[in-house]
């Protein structure tokens, strides 16, 4: 999983500065995002949020036919 680094810190034996791009596994990104050192790439499509509430709704409809 892809993240941008936001806060400087030490990984793979060197120093890793802000706005580097880098991947690594899921938990491990998890819990660096989660230290707020970095954030998901994928937190730039500001659109994926509400698409989620469209599905919901629209399989809400699909419940009550």
């Amino acid at each position: 999983m892809e993240i941008t680094v936001t806060t400087p810190f030490m990984a793979f034996g060197r120093r890793l500065e802000a706005g580097e791009v880098i991947d690594l596994p899921v938990a491990e990104a998890a819990y660096v995002v989660g230290l707020g050192r970095a954030a998901y790439v994928a937190d730039a499509d500001a659109d994926e949020a509400p698409q989620g509430a469209r599905r919901r709704k629209a399989k809400a409809r699909v419940e009550a036919e």
